[in-house]
């Protein structure tokens, strides 16, 4: 797909934020090693863990161009530490839960070269259990969160026009960022291809409602849109019960069904 020779290719920055994630870390840290594009600095950014996730961080030391661990004010503030250690052309993120195909940066920086930002597929996982793969659209971003991090990539130089992630969001973080990037005229590229795995039941899964919240505040800082964005809370909530019942009382065909036809993320299971 490209030319392999490493000096002519743009460094790629990777960055892993964790804490305690011993489970899944390694899984992570190989499907970044195992990338088969060669110009890759690997930043690790832990938040002080105090499981086994140290030991496998420093089983890979020698493969990984930057670490540390301490407290941090939270994922936003982890994400800002990595990014700031980032020295590579174009940026992408891979939490400690989940993992990229081995493709994936190959993928991304052959369709990046006339874009600021580049995403695609990402499959969905729950228990080992594939929940599907969503396919995103940046177009929809001004209605919800329609892109997912893990297959996104950024150019750096957006970090530094724009800033960082704020700190002051604790669930939402991406879309402030992403609908940022977007209301500033940045050029995004869909890729039709799966880029990354994701597991399930991570810290806006568990904290939905908040998470719902958050993307209102967010909407109305970036788009002045008050009313609608009180009717997309709401909306939201309503739609999030009806789905818990759904799935609780067997009627999960009725929920695959929707988010298949009617989904801003169109869900595919095959």
């Amino acid at each position: 797909m490209l030319n392999m020779n490493k000096e002519e290719l743009p460094l790629v920055s990777i960055v892993t934020v964790v804490l305690n994630g011993e489970a899944h870390l390694e899984q992570c840290i190989n499907s970044v090693l195992a990338q088969t594009y060669p110009n890759i600095q690997y930043v690790i950014i832990d938040g002080g863990s105090t499981d086994g996730t140290l030991d496998i961080i420093r089983k890979y030391a020698d493969k990984i161009a930057y670490w540390s661990s301490e407290p941090d004010k939270g994922i936003s503030d982890a994400f800002n530490k990595g990014i700031a250690q980032c020295k590579g052309e174009i940026v992408g993120m891979i939490n400690a839960d989940d993992w990229f195909e081995n493709d994936a940066v190959e993928s991304v920086v052959a369709a990046m070269p006339k874009f600021d930002i580049v995403y695609g597929l990402t499959e969905f996982w729950k228990k080992n259990q594939s929940e599907g793969v969503w396919f995103p659209d940046h177009s929809k971003l001004r209605d919800e969160m329609s892109l997912n991090h893990s297959s996104t990539f950024i150019r750096r130089l957006l970090y530094a026009r724009f800033g960082g992630f704020d700190v002051n969001r604790k669930f939402a973080m991406d879309y402030d960022l992403l609908l940022r990037l977007l209301t500033n005229g940045a050029m995004f590229s869909f890729l039709n291809k799966k880029i990354s795995n994701m597991r399930l039941d991570g810290v806006s899964d568990q904290n939905w409602k908040k998470a719902y919240d958050e993307v209102r505040q967010i909407k109305k800082n970036h788009l002045a849109l008050y009313l609608s964005s009180d009717i997309y809370y709401y909306k939201q909530i309503v739609r999030r019960h009806v789905r818990d019942i759904l799935m609780n009382t067997g009627l999960s065909v009725i929920v695959r069904w929707y988010r298949k036809k009617f989904s801003i993320m169109k869900k595919n299971n095959g």
